[in-house]
């Protein structure tokens, strides 16, 4: 029971980071685009005053972790996420006048617990903490409720562009977790404060399956109507012609996510195409895991190898179904499933005539034979990355490697040799070890083969060279006016020239 308790523990750390950083893609959109948008301010700084808040009451109730933990990351991400909006925001006075509050606010909650710490209201430490939770509920329920500050504009313009739903969908997961946990140490205040966010949140996500804004939306206040008009584009270079094969020069990741081959796989789904990505990463890392899993089963290491495997082969699964689903070489895709799948048979013929004591061997030693095994099918994961090296070489681009894997790679080998090192599993320790020095290498081919911050969507186009275009639109005598040209293709004049 203890280790599920942990691990609830860990998985709502998890989401609580999550959500904490969930307005991050739409605050880089802001830096990007240097203006707000309509992105409100007031989850934002809701976020502030609520994580500082319930960061003093897992300090003062003694739950560091993961109460105070993550409120602690949550309040220095909100305040860099407000730094970041205030930066481009057109409307300082409203602004201000929100910091103001929230300022105030603030300084209130911490004076109060500097007296009660003091010891001046005349309250113990868990006095204080039961009365600083019971505002907390006030203002978490405010930071929850607070992306529906624009529920008038969305209704108004038919549009949720203005609901922060990264937020919304990971507070709803966050607080599910947080009911979960806070029946677990009988913490009626927390359990009460979430089911409020659950609903809340849900809310939001219907408001914004209601309102979904548009996938391509034209902002123009008052259209411009032409009178019958053609428009002619003329592009004339001069010396000719340089023809340079871009090589799939990819936009670096501006988000720096690191987490396995998730955001390769979003891309590889939304442009429907696998580019330059190599499949032998995902096979491998699906009869790795499977392995790995057996492994742990067989050695009655339940919790983090058997728990991290058995989501590790979901998750490769699923990657690669869209890799396949999106490859256009299916043959040599299907050659690599077909010899993954082989291998996977083989092993687990040998565990279960293992375990039935055909080989006339123990359990323990039909987990070792496979965790042997299990180093040469990691090293093959671990290294199947470089498979690409010699195109990276030759292209002078390391666009093919898939430089999320390898460096959440090296985070987590380091973390499972120091973890093999406590429970004395050398198996373990020497693969990963490994492991370190073959993500380090990845890594270091990527930075010295960088591929560069621009992308071109086709092979061999053609560079034109000292190129002036001349852009001519004619229009003819008539004056009646035609309807706004919006997504519609021009009339080519040539024709009517040559006729």
């Amino acid at each position: 029971m203890a280790v599920w308790v942990t691990l609830l523990r860990v998985v709502t750390s998890i989401a609580q980071i999550g959500m904490i950083i969930s307005p991050g893609p739409d605050i880089f959109r802001v830096h990007k685009h240097k203006s707000t948008g309509e992105m409100a301010a007031l989850p934002l700084i809701a976020m502030i005053v609520n994580n500082h808040l319930w960061t003093l009451y897992g300090y003062l109730t003694d739950s560091i972790f993961p109460l105070m933990a993550t409120q602690l990351f949550g309040e220095l991400a909100a305040i860099v996420f407000t730094v970041i909006y205030y930066r481009w925001s057109i409307d300082r006075p409203a602004l201000n006048k929100l910091l103001a509050w929230a300022l105030l606010a603030y300084t209130v909650i911490t004076a109060y617990v500097v007296l009660g710490i003091a010891r001046v209201t005349n309250q113990s430490d868990d006095e204080v903490g039961k009365t600083l939770g019971y505002a907390g509920i006030v203002i978490n329920l405010w930071m929850y409720g607070s992306p529906l500050g624009t529920v008038r504009h969305v209704i108004n313009t038919r549009s949720a562009a203005s609901l922060p739903i990264n937020l919304s969908v990971m507070m709803f997961f966050t607080t599910v977790l947080w009911v979960a946990i806070s029946i677990v140490d009988g913490d009626m205040l927390i359990m009460s404060l979430n089911i409020a966010g659950v609903v809340l949140s849900i809310i939001q996500i219907t408001l914004y399956i209601r309102f979904r804004p548009g996938q391509c939306t034209m902002t123009q206040e008052e259209p411009l109507e032409f009178a019958d008009k053609q428009i002619a584009i003329v592009v004339s270079p001069k010396d000719g012609m340089l023809h340079k094969n871009p090589v799939y020069q990819t936009l670096a990741s501006p988000c720096g996510m690191i987490m396995s081959p998730g955001p390769d796989i979003i891309k590889v789904h939304w442009n429907k195409t696998t580019g330059e990505m190599a499949a032998l990463p995902l096979v491998s890392m699906v009869v790795n895991n499977y392995l790995w899993t057996v492994y742990a089963y067989m050695t009655d290491s339940t919790f983090p190898l058997l728990v991290t495997q058995v989501i590790g082969q979901t998750a490769s699964i699923v990657f690669m179904v869209f890799y396949y689903r999106w490859t256009v070489d299916h043959r040599a895709v299907t050659r690599l499933l077909a010899g993954g799948l082989a291998f996977s048979l083989a092993f687990t013929v040998y565990v279960v005539l293992g375990v039935t004591g055909v080989t006339n061997q123990s359990d323990d030693q039909v987990g070792t034979t496979l965790g042997y095994v299990g180093l040469v099918v990691n090293l093959w994961m671990y290294a199947s990355p470089l498979g690409t090296i010699r195109h990276v070489i030759r292209t002078k681009s390391a666009a093919s490697l898939p430089i999320n894997i390898s460096i959440m790679m090296f985070f987590s080998t380091t973390l499972w040799v120091a973890l093999s090192v406590v429970d004395d599993d050398k198996i373990i320790m020497s693969l990963n070890i490994t492991g370190i020095f073959l993500s380090v290498t990845q890594i270091t081919v990527y930075m010295r083969y960088r591929p560069n911050k621009s992308i071109v969507a086709q092979e061999d186009a053609p560079v034109f060279v000292d190129k002036p275009i001349s852009v001519v639109i004619s229009p003819s005598s008539s004056n009646q006016a035609l309807k706004s040209p919006v997504y519609q293709s021009f009339a080519s004049p040539i024709d009517k020239t040559r006729a």
